[in-house]
């Protein structure tokens, strides 16, 4: 019998060889997968790098050429995602392997020039002039030097504001001893219409008598006041010396963060020594108030006294005429002629008892002329000060500036993200102020003639902002000019002694509180017209020294008595080639500035500038930098396969990658 065999083909090996292929096929692709797409994300980052590179070429290129500041402006920030999306194109189409879609742009953040205080234009400056523009930096570099010059700035600055106060209130107290001046020469007039009324009185002159004794009243009254809202000489006495016993007080409270600048123990002995001396005359002050309260009081009865002596010389004149007329009718007139005498003598005795007060304590100036001349040169060192420094031949521009929609108005913040910035880069702002905006001396033309000092003063218009700058060029050089007469013994002891002529005079006066008073406020006029010449030859093209030697001084101290009389104030305006130009105290004056306001005030000039080439031009669409989200679409290419997909749990047709880029300039 024949066995016959069957072979089945089950194909198990097969089967088993196709499952382990696509298992492996699978995570091979999905791996392939996760590279593109890693892939992928990095093109995008570079694409979108690349974009907004593209983007911040487009910088604006007067802003360049004109002040050395790159900056995209943009006055809608979907023109600069629409511009970032544009230049992300090239990128999306690279076929089939790298290929993206619908890429789409979002700004998280911008950064302007006019951000936070104006600290990006800080920043840009600093840039600039770090790496830029180094060998154009006067010879400052040492940092130690940088700080030793901004205290003494600062110091001389402060010491100005204290020492122009104090100056003011010495001429408070010559209108003191005025007020105490004025109060004696009605006693003395007092003393004598009461001597003229005796007389009349002795005479039986009613009526010579009345006259005189109305003229005596109304002295009186100027004295003590008529109460008619009228408080008399000793009210405005009084009144002087209170208001200026309390701002003396008043001083160190006012005047808090000039005594935190000053830390030279020269500058806190000087301030004090003025302290001292001021302080000393108002100790007196409280003495003299007394007695001169006392002479209220007598002129007050005196006046109640006069006006009886007054009634009491009517009667007797009536008296008289009663006797006279009895005596014509019994035709015997020498028999009441002895009586109506002895009555006409006791009114008299009466009248010359009112005791007419004296100021038994030294007041008053001996010199009033000198005194005139001082105070009118201290008047005329607060007039119009363009007057007094302009040179001739010069005028100050009256043109107005265009402040409409200025940063300084719509944009100023004091929101600052940073630190202060240390005092070179200060001085490197500065000296890019100087580098890139006019001057008065510059002499130029344009819708800003005078953009420093706009920097400096922040006026509306050329002439006040002159007039603010070149005042604060003044403090500087008051306050180094008060440092050289007070650090100078020959100076100080010319002030000291016409301080003793004003004063003491001839006749041994002994008001010697008085003298250091005067003393402050001849220093202080004279420093103010020594300063007047400085800033005259500043404006003239001239330089002036920081600290002037004895050779380039310009005044004598009789030359402000000579001020004050012909009210022309004469002065070389020659300089002294090592001094400093008017530039570089306008450097001083900016260093000085609180930090924001300074940023805001160039920004205002930058934009009234380039608004001659583009009108609608506004530096708060200047872009410093920014912060963008960018998304794009991507297809998968292996994983949408359908073993694939069932095998990795499905995919999305196309999926979305984002990344993140920062730019600034």
């Amino acid at each position: 019998m024949q066995r016959v065999f069957t072979v089945q083909a089950k194909g198990t090996i097969t089967v088993f060889l196709a499952l382990v292929f696509v298992s492996i096929s699978a995570l091979v692709l999905t791996l392939v997968e996760s590279a593109r797409t890693a892939g992928l994300r990095f093109h995008l980052e570079v694409a979108s790098e690349s974009a907004i590179d593209s983007l911040f070429s487009e910088y604006h290129n007067d802003m360049w050429d004109r002040y050395r500041i790159v900056t995209y402006e943009c006055d809608d920030p979907e023109t600069a995602v629409n511009s970032v999306q544009k230049y992300m194109e090239p990128y999306l189409n690279v076929g089939s392997w790298m290929r993206m879609d619908s890429a789409k742009a979002e700004i998280n953040e911008a950064a302007y020039l006019t951000d936070t205080g104006g600290e990006w234009l800080e920043q840009e400056i600093v840039d600039y002039m770090t790496f830029g523009v180094a060998e154009s930096l006067v010879d400052v570099s040492a940092a130690d030097t940088l700080d030793s010059l901004w205290k003494d700035l600062n110091e001389a600055d402060a010491i100005q504001e204290i020492t122009n106060d104090y100056s003011e209130k010495s001429t408070e107290a010559l209108k003191v001893e005025q007020a105490l001046m004025d109060i004696n020469e009605s006693l003395d007039k007092q003393k004598e219409l009461q001597s003229r009324a005796v007389n009349d009185l002795n005479n039986g002159s009613n009526g010579s008598f009345q006259k005189e004794a109305d003229r005596m009243i109304g002295e009186m009254e100027k004295v003590a006041g008529t109460g008619d809202d009228d408080g008399g000489l000793v009210c405005v006495y009084e009144n002087g010396s209170y208001d200026l016993e309390e701002e003396l007080n008043r001083v160190d409270e006012e005047h808090a963060d000039a005594y935190a600048n000053i830390e030279s123990s020269e500058g806190q002995e000087i301030i004090q020594s003025v302290k001292d001396d001021f302080l000393g005359y108002s100790s007196d002050e409280k003495n003299r108030r007394a007695e001169v309260e006392e002479i209220y009081s007598s002129t007050v009865n005196n006046i109640i006294a006069v006006k009886k002596a007054k009634e009491a010389a009517r009667e007797i004149e009536e008296y008289a005429d009663e006797l006279r007329s009895a005596a014509e009718e019994s035709e015997d007139s020498g028999e009441y002629e002895e009586e109506i005498q002895n009555l006409w003598d006791e009114l008299a005795e009466d009248f010359s008892a009112i005791d007419i007060p004296n100021l038994d304590f030294e007041f008053g100036v001996a010199d009033k002329n000198k005194k005139n001349f001082l105070e009118t040169a201290k008047k005329l060192l607060g007039g119009d000060l363009l007057v007094l420094v302009l040179p001739d031949g010069k005028a100050a521009s009256k043109a107005k500036l265009d402040l409409s929609l200025a940063p300084s108005d719509v944009c100023m913040s004091t929101d600052r993200n940073t630190e202060n910035r240390s005092v070179f880069e200060n001085v490197l702002i500065a000296e890019y102020i100087a580098k890139f905006f006019s001057e008065f001396t510059d002499d130029v033309d344009g819708p800003v003639r005078y953009e420093m000092e706009y920097i400096c003063a922040g006026k509306d218009n050329d002439k006040d902002n002159l007039a603010a700058a070149v005042g604060d060029v003044l403090a500087i050089r008051e306050g180094m000019n008060y440092l050289s007469i007070m650090r100078d013994g020959s100076k100080r002891s010319q002030a000291r002694h016409l301080a003793e002529e004003i004063v003491i005079g001839t006749s041994g006066g002994t008001l010697t509180a008085l003298v250091p008073v005067v003393e402050c406020l001849i220093i202080g006029v004279w420093a103010g017209a020594e300063s007047i010449i400085d800033c005259r030859t500043l404006l003239n093209g001239n330089k002036v020294s920081l600290v002037k030697s004895q050779e380039e001084w310009k005044l004598d101290v009789g030359s402000i008595l000579n001020w004050g009389q012909s009210r022309k104030l004469e002065g070389s305006d020659s300089g002294d080639e090592r001094g400093l130009s008017y530039e570089n105290y306008l450097k001083f004056v900016i260093l000085l500035l609180f930090g924001e306001v300074r940023n805001y005030r160039v920004m205002d000039i930058m934009q009234i500038n380039m608004r001659t080439k583009e009108n609608d031009f506004e530096m708060r669409n200047c872009i410093y930098g920014l912060n963008m989200n960018v998304t794009a679409k991507v297809k998968h290419l292996f994983t949408i396969i359908p073993m694939i997909s069932r095998e990795t749990g499905g995919f999305t047709r196309d999926f979305e990658l984002q990344t993140n880029v920062v730019k600034a300039y």
